[in-house]
């Protein structure tokens, strides 16, 4: 499908309802936009939810021992914030 759209004065432009809705571009929603050539090119940007079990870890997750660890992670980071403002 091609449709002819407006370029505001802000520079933006508004991609068509039926576009939107076949790529699932709610709002909000980033894009890539890139130049190509003489054409301009906007692609979607995956979302980090979107990437959910699209890579698969070498070993299986101990999902206990990840809560345990966090807690701790944070911690420590704290402290060190810690004795970092009170030098």
């Amino acid at each position: 499908m091609t449709y002819t759209v407006s370029i505001t004065s802000q520079g933006q432009v508004t991609i068509p309802k039926a576009i939107r809705k076949h790529f699932g571009l709610n709002t909000p929603k980033k894009v890539f936009v890139e130049e190509r050539a003489k054409e301009i090119v906007i692609k979607p940007v995956p979302d980090f939810f979107s990437l959910y079990q699209s890579i698969k870890p070498k070993k299986k997750v101990n999902w206990k021992e990840v809560d345990k660890a966090i807690p701790d992670a944070w911690v420590a980071d704290e402290v060190k914030n810690l004795k970092l403002i009170k030098k």
